[in-house]
């Protein structure tokens, strides 16, 4: 049975499909940190005040993304989101006391993120309306595979020094920029780069059912992101190798 060409999915969607699938695989530096900032000696509340520096800069980063993809293109703000963080991450494995340890994470925390709303308003610009919830549906799946496979990964990298993790990490992100920047044209941005956005917060929080969506989301994470932070250090308390935190996450 031959398949119909309108339903195939762009070229352009399977370049960001393969792209955030590498840059999962690689996110290794985040979901270690934990165990990273207690091999450097933190105490709990050292950790905390990083932890709360990372998600303080999180907090800020898709608001500001999506601005910049409006603003400048989608592609370019992914490109340079990416290029980015892999420079924070340097500069977080570099950092050598407490104070630079919470300024890059804040900075790795803001630039991390950026390149999620330009990813998946470029998703919506090249699949037709039709096809979206399938691509968004292949997008997640991607990212559900490449977490737990980089949970096994950093656990086994761990062993042999932390800073593979932040090698690895910075080098699928710059990985990413490139699939993006070699795999895509320019021009792939319907609306030209340096437009105004066409509706901005003022008018998308007017919607009552989003600022819901806003709020219950919020709820979540901060359940969720337990995972990430209060696991290891009931792996650490325990004390369970950090490799033991990829197989019980997954």
């Amino acid at each position: 049975m031959k398949t119909d060409t309108a339903d195939r999915l762009p070229r352009v969607f399977w370049i960001v499909f393969a792209g955030q699938l590498v840059n999962r695989i690689g996110s290794m530096v985040a979901t270690f940190l934990v165990f990273y900032l207690t091999s450097r000696g933190l105490t709990v509340a050292g950790i905390g005040v990083v932890t709360t520096a990372l998600g303080v800069g999180g907090l800020l980063s898709q608001p500001v993304g999506g601005f910049l993809a409006d603003r400048f293109g989608h592609r370019l703000t992914l490109i340079a989101g990416m290029v980015a963080t892999a420079g924070c991450m340097g500069a977080l494995g570099a950092a050598q006391n407490l104070p630079l340890l919470a300024i890059s994470a804040a900075a790795l925390g803001f630039v991390g993120d950026l390149y999620r709303p330009a990813a998946a308003a470029l998703v919506a610009e090249v699949v037709p309306l039709r096809r979206r919830s399938y691509a968004y549906g292949l997008i997640f799946w991607a990212i559900n595979l490449g977490y737990p496979v980089a949970g096994v990964s950093a656990g086994l990298l761990a062993a042999h020094g932390f800073w593979l993790l932040f090698a690895t990490d910075a080098f699928t992100c710059l990985l990413f920029a490139g699939i993006i920047a070699l795999g895509i044209p320019a021009t792939v941005d319907r609306r030209p780069a340096g437009g105004r956005p066409l509706v901005g917060y003022r008018t998308a929080f007017a919607d009552f059912r989003l600022r819901w969506l806003v709020i219950l989301t919020c709820g979540y994470f901060v359940v969720y992101s337990q995972v990430f932070f209060g696991l290891p250090l009931a792996i650490t308390g325990a004390g369970l190798p950090p490799s033991s935190f990829g197989p019980m996450w997954w």
